[in-house]
């Protein structure tokens, strides 16, 4: 109702407060059903309940943005038909620096391209071994997530070494 309350006062010469609004709906409310006029129709939040439901609310939507920019860095990371694109390593920088517009802290955005670029590591050592052409996919996609040589190095030996264990053979091209 918030909306046609908002419109209301938008276009009628008399301004209500939500409070006013409130108390006409309850009133409506009561007439309608055939309740006494000391009903209480719509019980009044108490303080402790608006605080509470305003502190899960986030009015940004930046849980939202932020699960939507984590799962599209991952997938950009490690789908075969957005590594084809032209300028593959261009899209990933592109949308690692978007983090910023939509107030994803450094924090999160490291862990995220760690994330997805041990990802993707998992997907080119699953077939046990690692080619020229995904030597060159890795070192792209390292470049545009902006991780450091050293913590790409040590994803790489994590995730061989798992793959190792798993398949109890060597991963070769490594």
């Amino acid at each position: 109702m918030g909306f046609l309350s908002a419109l209301k006062n938008l276009l009628s010469p008399d301004v209500t407060t939500p409070e006013m609004d409130t108390e006409k709906e309850r009133e409506a409310l009561r007439r309608a059903w055939g309740l006494d006029p000391d009903d209480p129709v719509l019980a009044p939040e108490r303080a402790d309940q608006k605080a509470s439901a305003q502190a899960e609310l986030d009015p940004s939507g930046s849980s939202y943005d932020r699960h939507l920019w984590q799962n599209k860095m991952v997938r950009f990371a490690t789908e075969a038909k957005e590594i084809a694109k032209i300028d593959f390593a261009g899209h990933v920088a592109e949308l690692m620096a978007e983090h910023r517009n939509l107030g994803i802290s450094n924090e999160l955005a490291n862990a995220t391209a760690y994330s997805a670029f041990e990802t993707a590591v998992r997907n080119v050592v699953a077939d046990r071994k690692i080619s020229l052409a995904e030597h060159a996919y890795l070192d792209a996609l390292r470049e545009a997530l902006g991780l450091p040589n050293e913590t790409a190095t040590e994803i790489v030996k994590g995730v061989v070494a798992d793959a190792e264990s798993v398949f109890q053979a060597k991963i070769e091209g490594v």
